[in-house]
């Protein structure tokens, strides 16, 4: 093997600072299995690849062509004494697919301290009692039963990949309907948010092409001699609101814009002078008959004069 191969292999397989040394173990068997073969010389090329001087130290005896694999095996059992050691350095899992992964690492112990030497690799070990209990002791409590009720046959052998398969199955079961809703949902918020977009933009497209002209404040006098000079009955509005007024006053601009003439009608005989006060109610618009009085009165101190 070529120093540059062997400086690969350091970077990928070197454990890292916040592994434990069975995730590393499973990192290694997926990524090499038992196929990558070093001598001794090439072993101690590779320098600490674990981390742990006597793992290291163990993986360099060998003078005879061995696998990375078998070497890491070697290692790890000449550090630990037993499987426990090696158990309390796993952390909970949240996910299914991590679960997986730590009974995995379960498997990888049984690999480590079996008295079979035909067994390679942690996904053909067998599921024992004790792995299946530490795995749900690890689990988040709400796949707790459903694990119990999964627990492998133990009298068929069932292996770490057997369960791996039916861990699987059971996420999907779960999970999938739940993720169709939530993808149903999504898409459904998405085409409401597109049709509020082009709705906003058809808005905006219309004040570009023509704003609505703003409120503004008429005073009532303005109201009153337009009106006059449309020619209303002025007496019908003498005591009403001025909101009345601009009502009418619109009405008659709108009637004017449309028909694009005049409004203009014969003028009541009363004089547009007269506008309302400031109650809205009384304009303060004379009365015709007191004025006609008034004017007969000033006749007749004339002739008696």
């Amino acid at each position: 093997m070529s120093i540059k191969d062997l400086h690969s292999l350091r970077k990928d397989y070197t454990r890292r600072s916040d592994e434990s040394i069975i995730s590393w173990m499973v990192r290694i068997w997926d990524a090499a299995g038992d196929d990558v073969m070093l001598d001794g010389a090439e072993a101690r090329h590779l320098g600490s690849l674990s981390q742990d001087p006597v793992i290291d130290q163990e993986m360099k005896r060998e003078a005879n062509s061995t696998s990375l694999w078998r070497r890491v095996l070697t290692g790890v059992m000449e550090r630990y004494m037993c499987g426990d050691d090696l158990y309390m350095q796993q952390t909970p899992w949240k996910t299914i697919e991590q679960g997986i992964q730590r009974l995995r690492e379960l498997g990888v112990v049984e690999v480590v301290f079996t008295h079979d030497p035909g067994l390679r690799s942690p996904d053909r070990a067998r599921v024992i009692p004790y792995m299946w209990r530490k795995l749900i002791h690890l689990g988040p409590p709400e796949y707790a039963s459903a694990l119990a009720i999964m627990k492998p046959d133990y009298g068929a052998n069932e292996t770490v990949r057997d369960m791996a398969v039916k861990l699987r199955a059971y996420a999907d079961s779960v999970h999938g309907p739940t993720h169709a809703r939530i993808a149903a949902v999504e898409t459904h918020m998405q085409k409401m948010e597109d049709e509020m977009k082009k709705s906003l933009q058809e808005i905006k497209e219309c004040l570009l092409r023509g704003r609505s002209p703003e409120r503004r404040y008429i005073p009532r006098s303005e109201l009153w001699n337009f009106l006059c000079d449309s020619g209303e009955n002025m007496r019908k509005w003498g005591g009403q609101p001025t909101s009345a007024l601009a009502a009418r006053v619109s009405e008659l601009k709108e009637r004017k814009s449309q028909k694009g003439g005049s409004t203009k009608k014969e003028v009541a005989p009363v004089a547009c002078s007269q506008i309302a006060g400031n109650d809205g109610k009384d304009d303060g618009m004379s009365n015709s008959h007191e004025g006609t009085s008034k004017i007969q009165a000033q006749g007749k101190k004339d002739n008696q004069a």
